[in-house]
């Protein structure tokens, strides 16, 4: 099987194979952002990666069957997108960024 017959064979993502979140959630500095990058990593279930960078930085989970498949964090717009499996709903992400001790301002399903 050639690479391309095999990217191909992969099934795309639709809308309805993954939830999209938004949450504004007040971060001072990169450690703030990092602590909620640690907590969302681990529902990624992805093995650790490089430092991000300071103001903004997007995860992109490998296996897409575990809950969150991608993450974005920007220090400057104070906002987190999160993109999860349908299964995981937005109380369950939430209570996992409150971990962090960090305000979370407004969450909502995009």
């Amino acid at each position: 099987m050639s690479a391309a017959s095999a990217v191909s064979a992969i099934p795309k993502a639709t809308s309805e194979d993954v939830k999209r979140y938004e949450f504004e959630v007040k971060m001072h500095c990169g450690g703030c952002s990092g602590a909620v990058e640690r907590v969302l990593g681990k529902l990624e279930g992805s093995s650790p990666s490089p430092p991000p960078p300071l103001y903004d930085s997007a995860r992109s989970n490998a296996d897409p069957r575990t809950g969150v498949r991608s993450y974005t964090t920007d220090l400057t717009t104070q906002k987190v997108n999160v993109t999860t499996v349908p299964t995981l709903g937005l109380e369950a992400v939430t209570a996992v960024i409150k971990r962090t001790g960090k305000e979370i301002v407004s969450s909502k399903e995009v």
